[in-house]
């Protein structure tokens, strides 16, 4: 039973020649992360004029930077955002991504050893509000996504957000809101109390 489990999820199931490489995996991984895909957007940001912010672009590119080249340690941090919530239509709203993995996060290694003013993470929720697609006739007129996510402490939730708005703006087109989708107050740094039962039953 169990060498029936281990067959089925994959591990330890030697590889044949037919076998795409790790690195294809890896490939897929980064194209398909929802991260990678927001993160992009600090790329061309030229809104960030602080310190700090000038500082969070820096470590953004040097992370981005480390994905394309397949570095685990860069990867792991987008690996640690949340997804497109599996079940939309059956009411799943929501992908909380790996909040503990994200705040255990070393980024002196995911930045390539490159020295940073903090070399921790930090995990924002994102919140994106769209017109009901189910509870029409419960009366709701919206829906909310929420999605974890993953960046370095130096960002500000701003940032983010306007990342976020840049990301679905390029996906919707022109006409897309610029509502801010994240804020500092849903964002934790891994030298804070950790969110309790009732922080994450409140969100």
């Amino acid at each position: 039973m169990i060498l029936a489990l281990i067959w089925i999820m994959g591990v330890g199931v030697p590889a044949t020649a037919q076998a795409y490489s790790s690195k294809d995996l890896l490939t897929w991984m980064q194209s398909s992360n929802f991260g990678y895909q927001v993160l992009q957007q600090a790329l061309n940001d030229n809104q960030s004029s602080s310190a700090s912010e000038a500082s969070c672009l820096a470590e953004v590119r040097l992370l981005l930077k480390g994905a394309e080249a397949k570095s685990l340690p860069a990867l792991r941090v987008f690996d640690a955002w949340g997804k497109f919530p599996q079940g939309l239509l059956y009411g799943h709203f929501m992908d909380m991504g790996n909040y503990e993995s994200c705040l255990s996060l070393d980024l002196s290694k995911s930045l390539g050893n490159v020295m940073t003013t903090n070399a921790g993470a930090k995990y924002c929720l994102s919140r994106m509000q769209f017109e009901s697609l189910l509870m029409e006739a419960a009366g709701a007129d919206a829906l909310t996504l929420s999605i974890g996510t993953c960046i370095p402490s130096s960002c500000s939730a701003a940032q983010l957000s306007r990342w976020m708005s840049g990301h679905l703006k390029e996906m919707f087109g022109q006409n897309s809101t610029e509502a801010t989708l994240v804020q500092e107050k849903d964002c934790t740094l891994a030298h804070r109390d950790p969110m309790n039962g009732l922080d994450w039953f409140a969100v």
